[in-house]
């Protein structure tokens, strides 16, 4: 069934891009990728009663999830992808889910919601469907991009803030440490450089990111919030124990203000000049691109440059 929807092109039906269909069939049919409360056994799963559920799916894209009960998906981070369903409706069902969205066709700038065409990932094929944003709530992040797991995240007094300027920039590196991180924004420490001077313990002449002081200097980075139990992972992965890095708290520089975080720092044994960073090392902090934008492309291209 879904390699039909393959051919499909689009045209203004219910004043959106949806599918063309003949003129004698009363209903249209759309798309509609669903990640919240719309999902089966969900609280608005009832909606979708009359609906044929096409299959499990995933964004094909890098997304955001934040969760306060709903969630709410941001085009602001690329986090995750999005787990959740694709399902047909018709264009009566399609504007029931406008109403219960706030979204409305004729209005989109002033709506709560905006409906937009992305394409997902069901089974082995990539469909384009309806997919609602919310650029206007903030809430804890979800990192896995799944509403069904959204229950066990919760902020607490005693979390750890942490400014992370090398691989860690990119959320996917994170989760995969098992990183259960709850917000993610863009931060600067005033008076370090950025550098690739950190000897990677186990590849000759690589270099991993490092801060070094600097009266003006000024580094980009990304700051994560994530629960007390989550420190050892990290101190694990950046190899505390073993010498390599060594925890410090500073003040970063925010949107909001500033913000105590901890922070590491090569030791100075494992630090050497001549090091190079391999591209795939770059590529992780290059992801920090989605917050820092032009500012960190350049620092770390300066970085590079003095090597």
């Amino acid at each position: 069934m879904v390699n039909s929807y393959k051919s499909y092109t689009f045209a203004p039906v219910y004043d959106t891009p949806t599918c063309v269909v003949p003129i004698n069939i009363i209903f249209v049919k759309n798309l509609v990728f669903v990640y919240g409360t719309l999902r089966e056994n969900k609280s608005n799963s009832g909606l979708l009663l009359s609906s044929i559920h096409i299959g499990s799916a995933r964004t094909v894209e890098q997304y955001v999830m934040f969760s306060r009960s709903i969630p709410f998906v941001s085009k602001s981070q690329r986090v995750s992808t999005i787990v959740g369903d694709v399902y047909e409706v018709t264009s009566h069902t399609l504007a029931s889910l406008d109403r219960l969205e706030s979204y409305n066709p004729s209005l989109p700038e002033s709506s709560w919601y905006s409906r937009l065409p992305i394409e997902v990932e069901v089974g082995s094929q990539i469909v384009t469907a309806f997919c609602y944003f919310n650029e206007n709530e903030l809430a804890p992040i979800v990192p896995s991009g799944d509403f069904k797991l959204a229950d066990s995240i919760q902020e607490q007094s005693d979390d750890v803030w942490y400014f992370a300027y090398g691989s860690n920039m990119s959320p996917s590196q994170m989760i995969k440490r098992e990183m259960n991180f709850t917000q993610r924004m863009s931060g600067t420490l005033q008076g370090y450089d950025l550098a690739f001077n950190k000897i990677a313990h186990d590849k000759p002449g690589v270099a991993y990111a490092n801060m070094m002081p600097s009266d003006d200097g000024v580094a980009h980075g990304i700051l994560y919030r994530f629960p007390l139990r989550d420190l050892p992972h990290l101190d694990y992965w950046e190899g505390v124990s073993s010498g390599h890095y060594f925890r410090k708290k500073l003040q970063i520089l925010t949107a909001t203000g500033i913000q105590d975080a901890i922070c590491y720092i090569a030791c100075d044994d494992k630090v050497a000049e001549g090091l190079t960073p391999q591209d795939a090392y770059i590529k992780l902090i290059l992801c920090g691109c989605d917050l820092l934008g032009k500012s960190l492309s350049d620092a770390v291209s300066k970085a590079i440059r003095k090597i």
